[in-house]
């Protein structure tokens, strides 16, 4: 089995321990590749820089997308905030033997890779191996120093002592407050921002591990953006409405601060997210349970959206007006243009227009069809049961009656006249008998 040891200059190096017959266990090499295999994923995993609200990167890593403002707790910017654990700043997160990892979670012992304070680390918990549960070598704790031991006060070895439970002597950055010596130690701080008399924040350690640093809290309501708030009154770091707005939108209005210092904008609108809010008359399909017959001017009609989040009322109408417009197909005299010809299935007549602006083509007509419409007097066969002789019978004593091709008279071609009427020939006699041009018995 290969264990990871600390020397006693710092560097971390391999030592190979030969166990006669004795192999490492399946557990071992499955805990051991699993403690591996933890370091590379947490090293991996902050690659894509904060998260935003929506949860994609803020564009400070490998990644591009540059939507929005990154918010929430940074990792690498030396304040520990949100759920980080640790975090170091200067570049000092993950790199050998720091107390705290690349993605800001404390490195304790068991987690497979050796900080500070730990002179061996295995990844399991099995306590009769190499190096013990707690991160020293198996001879840890019999009062005798031997390498790669720093120290060893046997029983005497405590967290908070001269010499650590993993037999590495106690040192600022190690995580541990060495009682009478330290007044805290990275992560672990005994008090809070609120303890020193501000609203909220972080209590960092300072380097040397005799001081706290006060320099992540913050006073809110002073009207200066401290560390860890988002906001302060009027002063939100530069940021604006158009910092959240997604993409495809076009923002407006402002945005506020919370009595706790953090950015509220619930004032901001996105023309363009298909949501009416704020100033927005409507936005894309929601028109705020508008229609034209609620807005002044219209009494119906079809409603919709421009591309700057207001009314567009071109298609609604105000019948009655006298002017033909939007989705009306006439208002009182206005026809549009329009005439029965245009309209399918008409070839004449009158139009007009009805109380609801639409057409009336009841006056409109189609000659030929073989029905009396409109102001056709007959059309085809459809006489109204006209005659010749009903028609004039002083002057017709029979005949066949028949319709003007354009159905606005009829046809008296084939009636013929009583005696004594004028006539050009025999045919136009009813007795067939033209005689001095007068028709005769």
């Amino acid at each position: 089995m290969t264990l990871r040891f600390r020397t006693l200059g710092g560097p971390i190096i391999a030592w190979a321990i030969v166990l006669g017959a004795c192999t490492p266990t399946p557990s071992e090499v499955i805990d051991e590749t699993l403690g591996s295999a933890s370091s590379t994923t947490a090293s991996s995993s902050t690659t894509s820089g904060p998260t935003l609200d929506d949860g994609t990167s803020d564009g400070s890593g490998s990644g591009d997308d540059t939507t929005g403002p990154p918010l929430g707790p940074v990792c690498g910017d030396g304040v520990p905030e949100g759920d980080e654990e640790c975090d170091l700043g200067d570049g000092q997160n993950g790199v050998d033997g720091a107390a705290c990892r690349d993605n800001c979670v404390m490195n304790v012992c068991g987690d497979g890779y050796v900080a500070e304070g730990e002179l061996c680390d295995d990844g399991n918990t099995n306590n009769e191996d190499e190096c013990t549960n707690e991160c020293g070598p198996a001879s840890c704790g019999d009062g005798v120093t031997q390498p790669p031991e720093q120290c060893d006060d046997g029983a005497g070895n405590s967290e908070t002592g001269a010499c650590l439970p993993s037999c590495v002597t106690a040192s600022c950055g190690d995580g541990f407050v060495q009682v009478g010596t330290e007044v805290c130690d990275g992560a672990n701080v005994s008090t809070t921002c609120v303890d020193q008399g501000f609203d909220g924040g972080v209590v960092v350690c300072a380097k040397d591990c005799l001081s706290i640093d006060t320099s992540a809290c913050f006073e809110c309501g002073n009207g200066v953006l401290e560390a860890s708030e988002d906001c302060d009154q009027t002063e939100f770091g530069g940021l604006s409405c158009s910092d959240f707005a997604p993409g495809g939108t076009t923002p407006a209005g402002d945005l506020d601060c919370t009595p706790a210092c953090t950015i509220d904008e619930s004032d901001c609108t996105f023309c363009g997210d298909d949501v009416a809010e704020g100033p927005e008359q409507c936005d894309g399909s929601d028109l705020a349970g508008q229609n034209c017959a609620g807005l002044p001017g219209f009494d119906g009609g079809s409603l919709s959206c421009n591309g700057s989040c207001n009314f567009n009322t071109s298609m609604c109408t105000d019948c009655g007006d006298g002017t033909q417009e939007g989705s009306e197909q006439c208002d009182g005299a206005d026809l549009g243009g329009q005439t029965c010809a245009g309209l399918p299935g008409f070839d004449g007549g009158t139009l007009s227009c009805n109380g609801s602006c639409n057409f009336n083509t009841s006056m409109c007509t189609e000659c030929g069809d073989g029905a009396i419409e409109g102001m056709e007097v007959c059309d085809g066969a459809d006489l109204q049961g006209q005659t010749c002789v009903g028609l004039d019978p002083a002057m017709f004593g029979g005949g066949d009656l028949g319709c003007s091709p354009t159905c606005e008279d009829y046809d008296l071609t084939n009636c013929c006249l009583v005696d004594g009427e004028d006539c050009g020939g025999n045919g136009d006699c009813c007795s067939d008998n033209c005689v001095a041009d007068i028709c005769a018995p």
